[in-house]
This record gives C-alpha cells, sequence and structure tokens, in this order.
C-alpha cells in the first residue's frame, strides 16, 4: 500500500478529537497545539520563550480529516525537541505545515541561489516548484535543514518529495509541502520530515 508522510517536529498520537493539547517534555520546554477548522497551531517554547509559531495541517480541519483508515498525526519527542508526523495512503493529498517567521527572529540554511538573500526569511520562493537541484534560478545547492537564531533547527529527510513556498502565496510564512507530485513519482512510499 502506498503512503504519502510528512513528518515536521514535535509523545502522542492524535485522533483530533479535542481543542487544545499541551506537551511538556522537559521542565523547560513545552509544545503547545490547538486545533481549529483550518488546521492546528503549533506554539514551542523554551525557558516560557515562544521560539516557533506554526500552523500544521494547514486548510485542513486536521480532527476530522484524518482518521485510522486514511492517516493519522503523531507527535513524538525526541532529543532536544518534539517530531511531528502526517502520514496517509491518500497520495493524492497534500499536506502543508507553514511556520511564521517572527519579529527579531533570523533564518538560516535552505536553498542557495542566483540571488541569495540573508537571512534567509527576506528570500521568495515559489513552492509551484520542486525543491531540487535546477538550472532555471541557478539553485545550485538544496539544503534540507533550517536554523533560526533563537536555535530552533528543522531538518527534512531528503527523500521528502518536498516543495517549499516561501513569502509567496502565505506572506511571511515558511511552508513545507509534501505531495507526490513530478518529479516525485512511482513512489511506494514518500516521507517528509523535519526535527
Amino acid at each position: 500500500m502506498s503512503r504519502l508522510t510528512l513528518v515536521l517536529f514535535g509523545l502522542l498520537t492524535l485522533w483530533h478529537r479535542s481543542a487544545a493539547v499541551e506537551i511538556t517534555s522537559l521542565p523547560d520546554r513545552a509544545l503547545i497545539l490547538q486545533f481549529e477548522k483550518t488546521g492546528a497551531l503549533l506554539s514551542i517554547s523554551h525557558k516560557g520563550k515562544t521560539v516557533l509559531e506554526s500552523k500544521i495541517g494547514y486548510n485542513r480541519d486536521v480532527r476530522n480529516d484524518f482518521y485510522e483508515e486514511e492517516g493519522i498525526l503523531n507527535i513524538t519527542q525526541v532529543p532536544h525537541g518534539f517530531k511531528v508526523k502526517w502520514e496517509t495512503v491518500k497520495l493524492d493529498t497534500e499536506l502543508k505545515d507553514c511556520i511564521t517567521f517572527q519579529d527579531g527572529v533570523h533564518w538560516f540554511g535552505g536553498p542557495q541561489r542566483k540571488e541569495q538573500h540573508w537571512p534567509l526569511e527576506k528570500m521568495k520562493i515559489d513552492g509551484s516548484e520542486a525543491y531540487v537541484l535546477k538550472q532555471l534560478d541557478n539553485f545550485s545547492v538544496a539544503e534540507y535543514y533550517w536554523l533560526s537564531s533563537l536555535g530552533v533547527y528543522i531538518h527534512v529527510n531528503e527523500r521528502t518529495p518536498l516543495f517549499v513556498d516561501q513569502n509567496n502565496k502565505e506572506p511571511n510564512k515558511l511552508c513545507f509541502i509534501a505531495k507526490a507530485q513530478s518529479p516525485y513519482i512511482n513512489r511506494k512510499r514518500v516521507s517528509f520530515t523535519s526535527i
């Protein structure tokens, strides 16, 4: 059976029935997940300071869109953080999680392009094209990690059918999109991983 998987940060398997969940892994670290009809707001704090704000399951009612037969959202504690994993057997499903660029927080890593902007949050990336090396705009390096000035680290598995949309369709956001679309075809399993 084919699977489409999206993994993005973040001990808990949710069947999407509660309005909000707080996960505290260590005395100084917490993850708060608040469900809405258009996704789930995910906030990670360290020593009382919010270090990451994002929306997972973008434009989905994550409480009702995924059932055991169709897919699952799994949030687990990993050393020094959290992992959020979406998995579905419906390969026509697009999984999208977006990180909000916070004022005064800078991001590094990601792609290297002909017109490079630093810090990274100033760059615009069109998410309609796969996150792969290409000559079109001298996209010579496609790093699968992002690092913020607050110490947040996101790593995406290189096997992920990744599309990245940044400051394009969603201003002031970095969106990770997993979908089984060209050039990611003929796959039995598609995964998107970031920690």
